[in-house]
C-alpha cells in the first residue's frame, strides 16, 4: 500500500487500523469522489417510498414532514421541506417541542396534522420505534405514514407505508447514516425519478447534510465522509442565507470551515432554540431567503444558546455536588441522578460533561411532576442502550444507540430503574472499561515528523468518530525545556529532541503534568498539527498525555524483551565462536538485538540460513523493524541475478548493514564478497552440531579470523517429544472448538483474508498480525493474543509459539515450507496435548506455491524446454506453457528464478551441452527446499 500510493508506511499503517486493509480501498478513501455515493435504491423501502410520495404529487395531497428538534432533525426536515416543494408538492413540517411534547411521534401531533389537511406524514430522524402512532395514524386518521431515521429497531416495528432505515439493513455500506442522511438518499431517489441530475442534488443539499452528520457524531466513514468531505467544499461557499448568518454570530469565516468548527461552533447555536424554547426557529433559520431575516434569527439563537450555556453550567455544579455526596463508588457503576430543579433541554450536555470528568455512563433525569426524562450517556465498550432496554420494565419509553439513549418514566420507579441498570451494569461493565484509555494509532520515529507526513495526514481529513484524527506516540524524548502558558497558566509549553531533531509541543490543560516534564525523558502521545504565529509557521506536536519514559530507547521494546537472557549476551559481546541450542525465537531476539548493536557500529552481518524459506521468513520477520530504524538489509533470493548481486555487493561493502541470504550462495563465487566484508556471521537451522552444515564446510580458519560464528540449532527430538493430535478440518470447525487458536497463513495477503471471514462470516473478536505492519502494531498484536485479550491470532509463520505465551491449538490455513521452519514455529511450546489442525487443501496449495517460488527439476526442465525451441523467453507464452504442464502456480518468480540458475550455468541462451544442475548453488537451494518440504510431509504423516 505504501508503494502503491506513495505514502509513508505510517500512513498505510493508520488506514490499516482504520479497516482499510487493500490498495483499492484506500483509493477510495483518499479520493472520496461524490460519484462512488451508493444507489439509494439498494435502501428497503425506498421503492414504496417513492411511489407513495410522488401518488401525493399526482393526487394534489397535502404531505407533512415530521422531524426532530436537534440539529441532525432540522437540517433533515429542512432537506425534506425544501425537497418535496420543488417537486411541486404542498408540503408543510412540524417539529414537535422538547419539553411539552418530547422526542418522537405523538398522537395529538399527528391529530393536529391531520386536522390541517395532511394525508402523508414524512418522519425524519425519528419514528422507528412509534409503532402505537403509526398505527393510530393509518387505522384511525387515514394518514399514510413513512418513516425514515436511523436509529435503532426494537422487535416489532411500526406498520408504515414504508420503512428506510440503515440498522434494518443490517451492517451494510448505509448503516452509519445520520438522520440527514438517510433523508438525502430518499431525495437522491425521488429527484432521479422525477429527472433531475445527482448534481443538482449535490448542489442543493450537500451544505445541510454535512451540517446535520457532523453534529450527530455519526462516524465518518463509507458513506458519510464522501458526504462530509465533499461538503465541506460547497459549505464555504453556502449560498443559503441562515448558514452564513449562523457564522457570523459564531466569528467563523468560511476558511475556518472544518468538522471541529462546525460540531463547537453552529451546531450548539442551531441546537440551542430546539433545547430550551421552539426548534422551529432552526428550520426557519435554515430555510429563509432574506439575509436581514437570517441574521435576526442567527442573534436570536446566538442569545438562547447564551441562556443554555448559564443553565449548563449551574446544573452541571449541583451534579456534581450530588455525585461527590450521595454517590457510591464501590457499589454502582451507573451514575443515575435526578432533580425537579433541572431543564430537561441542557440535561443531555450536562451528562456528556459527567462522562468526561468521573468516566463512566451517567443518565441525568429532569422530573417534572409525576414524569421524568432521562439523557443518557456511555464509555467506549458499555452499550447503554441495551443497558436501559435491560431495565425497561420501569419505563414509559426509551431510545438511542450505543454511547447515548434518551428515556421517560414515571418518577416514582427512578429508583427502582436506577438499582436495575446497576445491576446490568455489575454484570457487562467490568473494571477495565472504568479506565480511561487513549488508543494510539502508531508509534513513529521523530525523523519521520515532517511536513510531507503532515500533509499525508491532512490528506486523510475530514477527521471525526470513526475516523479520529491520528494519535501517534514516542517512547524517549528529552524535555529540553518547559513552561506554562495561556490566561491561567494551565498549558505546558515544552521544547522535545530526540534523534537529533528538536520540535516543540504543547498540551492544553497538561500543565498540571509540570512534574513528569521536569524528569527529563518522557513517553507521550501527540497528534501532529502545524503552529503559525507571527507570520511564520512550524511544525508543533499537539500533546495528549505524558509519562515519564520507561525505555531509553525504541530498540529495548521491541528487541531486547523478556526473552533476552544477561549470559548469553555477555557470550556474544566476548565475540566466541560457539554453537547455541534452544527455543528459537529466544535466540532470534537476542540474535537481533546483537547484530543491530553491531550495525549502529558501522559493521557488517551476514546472516545464512540452512533452507531458502527459513532465511526468508527471518528477513521478513525483521525488515519493518530494519526499516523504522533506517538499518540497510538486503536478502539474496535463489532469483537474484548476476546484476542484482552485483548491486547488492557494492552497496554492502561500501556501507554497514547486513545480508540475510542460503548458506549455499556462500559456495558461488559471485557472493564470495558476503565472507570477505562481513564483521559479523551468522548460521540458521543447523541440524548437526559438527563443523559442516549439510555436507558444506564453513569454518574456514584464514576466511573466518577474528568474526564471530553462531550456530543456532534445533533437533529433531523436540518434535518427538511432544504428543500431537493430527487432524484435518476446515475453519468453520476450528472456530466451534472456541480455543485459545494461532492460525498460520503464508502471505500477507491470506492473512487479511482470513481474518476478515473470521470478522464477517462468524462476527469474531480476532487479530491479525504479518510482518508488514509497523514494529509497534506487531508488538501490540502479539501482546492482546498473549493476555488473552483475543482468542484468535492470525499470522504468518515469521513467529514461532515460543512468543505466543499459552496456545491451546494450532491451525495451519497453509503448511509451513519445509521441516526446519514448523520446528522453529513449534518450538516452546509447554502444553504438551497441543492440537494442530491443518485445512483440507492446505498441503496442495502450499505445494503449488512453493513450486511456483522454488520450481523443480522438472519445472526447469520445461522452462528450459521452451527456451530452447525458440531460441527466445517468451514470459506470457511459458507460462501458458508451464500452467499446461502440470504447473498451475507458474507465475513471474518461477521464470526469474529459472534464468538466473541459467545464468550461473552459462546457458541462459540456447545451447545443446548437457546440462548438470547440481552445480548451481540455486539449484542446490531448491533441492534442499523440497527435501525439507518432504521432510514436514512425513513429520505430519500426510
Amino acid at each position: 500500500m505504501s508503494r502503491e500510493l506513495n505514502i509513508s508506511p505510517t500512513i498505510a499503517g493508520l488506514l490499516i487500523n482504520r479497516g482499510i486493509h487493500t490498495v483499492e480501498e484506500a483509493r477510495r478513501f483518499f479520493n472520496c469522489k461524490i460519484e462512488e455515493l451508493s444507489s439509494p435504491w439498494l435502501l428497503g423501502g425506498m421503492q414504496d417510498a417513492v411511489e407513495r410520495i410522488l401518488q401525493a404529487k399526482k393526487n394534489g395531497e397535502k404531505v407533512t414532514v415530521y422531524g426532530d428538534y436537534d440539529v441532525d432533525g432540522l437540517t433533515g426536515t429542512t432537506l425534506l421541506l425544501e425537497a418535496l416543494q420543488k417537486l411541486q408538492i404542498e408540503t408543510t413540517y412540524y417539529i414537535p417541542h422538547r419539553l411539552e411534547e418530547g422526542y418522537g411521534l405523538n398522537k395529538d401531533a399527528l391529530e393536529n396534522i391531520a386536522k390541517e389537511g395532511s394525508k402523508l406524514v414524512v418522519t425524519v430522524d425519528c419514528g422507528i420505534t412509534s409503532v402505537a402512532e403509526v398505527k393510530y395514524a393509518q387505522e384511525d386518521l387515514l394518514m399514510d405514514v413513512i418513516i425514515t431515521d436511523h436509529h435503532q429497531p426494537a422487535d416489532e416495528k411500526p406498520p408504515a407505508v414504508a420503512l428506510i432505515n440503515p440498522k434494518l439493513e443490517g451492517r451494510s455500506t448505509y448503516y452509519n447514516l445520520a438522520g440527514v442522511g438517510v433523508a438525502f438518499k430518499l431525495v437522491q431517489a425521488l429527484w432521479e425519478k422525477a429527472g433531475f441530475s445527482p448534481e443538482q442534488v449535490f448542489e442543493e443539499f450537500l451544505d445541510i447534510v454535512t451540517l446535520g452528520t457532523i453534529a450527530d457524531i455519526v462516524p465518518l466513514i463509507e458513506e458519510n465522509r464522501i458526504l462530509v468531505k465533499n461538503g465541506l467544499e460547497r459549505f464555504a461557499s453556502t449560498k443559503r442565507e441562515g448558514l452564513k448568518a449562523l457564522m457570523e454570530v459564531a466569528g467563523l469565516s468560511t476558511s475556518d470551515i472544518n468538522p471541529r468548527n462546525i460540531a463547537y461552533g453552529l451546531a450548539p447555536r442551531l441546537n440551542a432554540a430546539g433545547r430550551i424554547s421552539d426548534a422551529s426557529y432552526g428550520v426557519e433559520l435554515l430555510t429563509t431567503s432574506s439575509s436581514q431575516k437570517a441574521r435576526e434569527l442567527a442573534k436570536f439563537l446566538q442569545n438562547e444558546n447564551q441562556k443554555r450555556q448559564v443553565l449548563e453550567k449551574n446544573i452541571l455544579a449541583e451534579a456534581q455536588q450530588m455525585v461527590e455526596e450521595e454517590f457510591d463508588f464501590s457499589r454502582d457503576k451507573v451514575i443515575v441522578l435526578a432533580s425537579k430543579m433541572w431543564h430537561p433541554g441542557v440535561i443531555g450536555i450536562v451528562a456528556s460533561r459527567l462522562v468526561e470528568k468521573y468516566y463512566r455512563p451517567v443518565i441525568i433525569i429532569a422530573i417534572e411532576g409525576d414524569e421524568g426524562k432521562g439523557s443518557a450517556r456511555s464509555i467506549p465498550g458499555f452499550n447503554i442502550y441495551e443497558a436501559i432496554k435491560s431495565a425497561s420494565k420501569h419505563l414509559l419509553q426509551f431510545g438511542g444507540h450505543e454511547l447515548a439513549a434518551g428515556l421517560s418514566l414515571a418518577s416514582h420507579n427512578i429508583s427502582d430503574f436506577k438499582e436495575s441498570i446497576n445491576e446490568y451494569a455489575r454484570i457487562y461493565l467490568t473494571d477495565d472499561l472504568l479506565v480511561p484509555t487513549l488508543l494510539l494509532d502508531s508509534e513513529i520515529f521523530f525523523h519521520e515528523l515532517t511536513e510531507d507526513l503532515l500533509q499525508q495526514i491532512k490528506d486523510m481529513e475530514p477527521f471525526g468518530e470513526g475516523n479520529p484524527s491520528p494519535l501517534l506516540a514516542y517512547r524517549g524524548a528529552k524535555v529540553v525545556g518547559y513552561k506554562p502558558v495561556g490566561k491561567d497558566k494551565n498549558h505546558l509549553k515544552m521544547q522535545l529532541k530526540a534523534e537529533g531533531k528538536a520540535l516543540e509541543a504543547i498540551g492544553f490543560e497538561l500543565y498540571s503534568k509540570a512534574e513528569v516534564a521536569a524528569t527529563k525523558e518522557i513517553d507521550l502521545a501527540f497528534s501532529l498539527e502545524e503552529n503559525t504565529w507571527q507570520g511564520e509557521t512550524r511544525l508543533q506536536l499537539n500533546i495528549k498525555d505524558i509519562q515519564a519514559s520507561n525505555k531509553s530507547n525504541f530498540l529495548q521494546n521491541t528487541v531486547k524483551d523478556c526473552y533476552m537472557e544477561p549470559p548469553f549476551e555477555e557470550d556474544l559481546l566476548q565475540g566466541q565462536n560457539y554453537f547455541l541450542q534452544g527455543s528459537p525465537q529466544k535466540i532470534f531476539y537476542n540474535v537481533m538485538y546483537f547484530i543491530v548493536n553491531a550495525l549502529r557500529e558501522g559493521k557488517r552481518a551476514l546472516i545464512a540460513g540452512s533452507i531458502p524459506s527459513l532465511t526468508g521468513s527471518f528477513f521478513s520477520a525483521h525488515h519493518m523493524l530494519l526499516s523504522e530504524m533506517n538499518m540497510p538489509h538486503w536478502f539474496i533470493k535463489t532469483s537474484c541475478l548476476g546484476e542484482q548481486l552485483k548491486k547488492i555487493a557494492d552497496n554492502f561493502t561500501q556501507n554497514s548493514g547486513i545480508v540475510f541470504t542460503d548458506l549455499y550462495a556462500l559456495k558461488c563465487a559471485e557472493s564470495k564478497f558476503l565472507l570477505e566484508n562481513s564483521d559479523l556471521i551468522i548460521f540458521l537451522g543447523a541440524e548437526t552440531t559438527d563443523k559442516k552444515l549439510d555436507g558444506i564446510p564453513i569454518l574456514d580458519e584464514e576466511l573466518l579470523e577474528n568474526k564471530t560464528v553462531i550456530i543456532n540449532y534445533i533437533q529433531e527430538k523436540n518434535l518427538k517429544t511432544r504428543n500431537y493430535d493430527i487432524f484435518l478440518t476446515q475453519l468453520d470447525d476450528i472456530l466451534i472448538e472456541n480455543k485459545k487458536t494461532v492460525i498460520y497463513c503464508t502471505t500477507k495477503k491470506e492473512v487479511m483474508e482470513v481474518a476478515k471471514i473470521i470478522w464477517n462470516r462468524y462476527n469474531i473478536k480476532a487479530i491479525y498480525h504479518h510482518p508488514w505492519m509497523t514494529s509497534y502494531q506487531q508488538e501490540l498484536a502479539l501482546e492482546m493474543f498473549k493476555q488473552g485479550l483475543v482468542k484468535y491470532l492470525v499470522t504468518t509463520s515469521t513467529i514461532g509459539l515460543d512468543r505466543l505465551g499459552f496456545c491451546e491449538q494450532v491451525f495451519f490455513y497453509r503448511l509451513p515450507f519445509d521441516s526446519v521452519h514448523y520446528l522453529y514455529l513449534m518450538a516452546g511450546q509447554e502444553k504438551q496435548n497441543l492440537e494442530i489442525a491443518i485445512a483440507e487443501d492446505a498441503n496442495v496449495n502450499t505445494g503449488n506455491m512453493l513450486e511456483a517460488m522454488f520450481p523443480s527439476r522438472k519445472t526447469l526442465s520445461h522452462i528450459y524446454s521452451y527456451i530452447k525451441k525458440r531460441n527466445i523467453l517468451d514470459i506470457k507464452g511459458c507460462l501458458n506453457f508451464l500452467r499446461s504442464n502440470g504447473c498451475p502456480k507458474a507465475n513471474g518468480e518461477t521464470i526469474k528464478t529459472a534464468r538466473s540458475i541459467f545464468q550461473e550455468l552459462g546457458i541462459e541462451k540456447n545451447t545443446t551441452t548437457k546440462v548438470d544442475l547440481h552445480k548451481s548453488w540455486r539449484y542446490r537451494s531448491i533441492n534442499r527446499q523440497h527435501e525439507g518440504y518432504q521432510k514436514l510431509l512425513q513429520i505430519l504423516k500426510i
